[in-house]
């Protein structure tokens, strides 16, 4: 079985400047995930998929040999990151001469992820062949059969999810999840069969929230910060 390892990251971002590349401890957050997608035993090659040079300069000190120059039209704010996935895959299997079977994204934004996110992640997708994509994800501190409203018809607000049966505590509603970008597992076929995850077949490998966290603004870099350097300090 052949398992690409993907690193992606393009260059600027709206929300938080430079974000794949803010430091976190002595090294930026694209380096450390670099270094993790290393330590997975089951990659078959690594790859990264970037627009930017300084991204290029930092992957070359870690010798890969498979470093992607993102086409323009995927490289901005409305591209889709399954197109970005396509991409990183044929160009990987042209330079190759191989086929994968499986390509496993580790996205830089989640920082604190550790190994065991991405192996476990890697060992459901082996063990159930039907399943097209893992995603990880940490329980929701909300819920929309309880406490997330939206605007009906009316103009009025109600909970996202009716149920025919009342629910007064978020404790007796559905469990839900929340999707993490710390590792997506995507069988190849799904890839190019499928235009989105939700698609798919997906199951979730549940991790702690703290390693959950994705920068998305600067108070989720603030609390990622925290708890780093919270960690270091034990």
């Amino acid at each position: 079985m052949k398992i690409l390892g993907l690193v992606c990251a393009r260059e600027g971002s709206k929300g938080v400047k430079n974000k794949n590349f803010l430091e976190l401890g002595t090294n930026s957050i694209f380096e450390r995930c670099v270094e993790l997608a290393i330590g997975v035993n089951d990659f078959c090659d690594i790859a990264v998929s970037t627009d930017s040079l300084f991204a290029i300069g930092l992957a070359n000190k870690y010798n890969l040999r498979y470093i992607f120059n993102r086409p323009k039209e995927i490289s901005n704010d409305t591209a889709n990151k399954w197109d970005v996935f396509r991409h990183a895959v044929l160009e990987y299997e042209k330079l190759s001469y191989s086929k994968i079977d499986y390509l496993v994204d580790m996205d830089v934004t989640v920082p604190l992820k550790i190994l065991d996110d991405i192996t476990s992640s890697i060992n459901i997708a082996k063990v159930n062949q039907q399943c097209d994509v893992v995603v990880t994800a940490f329980e929701s501190d909300r819920n929309p059969y309880f406490n997330i409203v939206e605007k009906k018809t009316n103009n009025f607000y109600g909970v996202v999810c009716e149920s025919k049966d009342f629910i007064q505590r978020r404790q007796d509603a559905p469990v839900t999840f929340n999707l993490s970008p710390a590792c997506y597992v995507i069988k190849r076929s799904a890839l190019f069969d499928f235009n989105h995850w939700s698609e798919c077949n997906i199951m979730i490998n549940p991790i702690p929230r703290e390693r959950a966290i994705d920068i998305d603004s600067k108070i989720d870099f603030e609390i990622i910060s925290a708890l780093y350097n919270k960690k270091s300090n034990e």
